[in-house]
């Protein structure tokens, strides 16, 4: 069989997807996080090659258009991921939100070539609106990049 047959048949099959533990960082609202690939926690994350991550939103509040970051934590503090669309409606999720129902959510990153060896923190957060006042849905988890 052609080798290269085998590599892209691989890459398909043998990738792996995890529900992954995370930290709740809003009320509850953020259900079954999953991570592609990812076999192990932390979800190993190397550099130039893309991620899926999907999960569910079940936001408390109505809203036309809500507001995402996805972010990365360094030195205790938060950073937001350059070339990541803040409007989910676009491409991560369908809208409108309805509150109490379960919203599907999947967005897919590059991981960025200059990462350092280490384990940090990862979050993605959804707001209402832009003003970023109320947070309907957040949740962070632990990687280690590579």
């Amino acid at each position: 069989m052609n080798k290269l047959v085998v590599v892209v048949f691989c890459l398909f099959v043998c990738s792996e997807s995890k529900l992954i533990e995370f930290e709740d960082c809003g009320n509850g609202q953020m259900k079954d996080i999953d991570v592609s690939p990812c076999d192990q926690e932390p979800c190993l994350v190397e550099g130039g090659k893309p991620y899926s991550i999907k999960g569910f939103l079940v936001s408390d509040v109505d809203t036309d258009k809500p507001f995402m970051r996805l972010q990365e934590q360094s030195e205790g503090k938060w950073y937001n991921f350059q070339g990541v669309d803040t409007d989910p409606c676009q491409k991560i999720m369908k809208c409108p939100v309805k509150a109490g129902e379960k919203t599907p959510f999947e967005l897919t990153v590059v991981a960025g070539d200059a990462i350092h060896d280490m384990d940090t923190n990862v979050r993605v957060k959804f707001y209402e609106n832009a003003n970023r006042e109320k947070v309907i849905g957040c949740a962070s988890a632990r990687i280690h990049l590579k």
